[in-house]
């Protein structure tokens, strides 16, 4: 049975990861319909949207970074 890297930590780490994507999301559809019935000038929507793109994609490269160091992980200790 293959052990996760880290000594078990990147499994814990991989579903934090899981839970913080879907509530980021959840909160990004609440916060993207709260912001539609705001006054804001373009260029607030776009900063606004542009910031929310920026951490997206980071919570998405720290998601996949994790599942990958996790597979070789994994892929290690059935070498040994």
């Amino acid at each position: 049975m293959p052990r996760a890297c880290c000594g078990g930590k990147c499994t814990c780490f991989i579903v934090a990861m899981t839970v913080l994507y879907c509530v980021f999301w959840v909160g990004d559809l609440v916060f993207g319909l709260a912001l539609k019935a705001t006054e804001l000038s373009d260029l607030e929507i776009r900063v606004i949207g542009s910031l929310s793109l920026f951490f997206s994609v980071g919570l998405i490269v720290l998601y996949f970074v994790a599942l990958c160091k996790d597979r070789d992980g994994a892929l290690a200790s059935q070498r040994d």
